[in-house]
This record gives C-alpha cells, structure tokens and sequence, in this order.
C-alpha cells in the first residue's frame, strides 16, 4: 500500500514537471528495479535551500522513510494484537 501511493505521488510530480505519462511511468520502474534509486532520482530533484547537496537529502531520506514503514507496519500489528485480544475477551 505504501509503495503504491508512493508511486502514485511521484508519478503526479514527474507528470507535473512535464514528463508524459509514459515517460513517468517508466522512470518509477526504472527507480523500483534499481539497486541505486538515489543516482535516478538525483536529476529530477529539486534545488535545496540550505546549500546541501541533493544527492545526500535523498540518500538518507530513503533509510529514513523504510524506519517509518517499519515502525508505522509495527505499531498496527501491535493495534490489530490488542484489538483481537480485546474481541476475545469481551
């Protein structure tokens, strides 16, 4: 659910900045396949403020977005435990 509504997100962005459909498609598919996202991605990304190179926004923020589906897929498995639990008892 998280890498669709990932690629649905950047597929509308690249499709924003004028890329066709197609061309947008196939570059998420390019990104997903690659064992190095960071060196697709480094082209279309946008110019950061503070003098910090893209290149290393976007390789920590790939480990840092898979942390948060991991700890978000851990704390609803931990919902669903209680809530299955509470349904038991009740």
């Amino acid at each position: 659910m998280v890498r669709s509504l990932a690629r649905l997100c950047m597929s509308a962005d690249l499709e924003a900045s004028g890329l066709s459909q197609a061309d947008a498609a196939s570059l998420m598919g390019e990104i997903q396949s690659s064992s190095t996202s960071v060196d697709l991605m480094s082209p279309y990304a946008a110019p950061v403020s503070s003098g910090v190179e893209t290149d290393e926004v976007i390789a920590e923020s790939i480990p840092t977005g898979l942390h948060v589906n991991g700890l978000l897929g851990a704390l609803l498995a931990l919902a669903g435990v209680f809530l299955v639990r509470g349904r038991r008892r009740g």
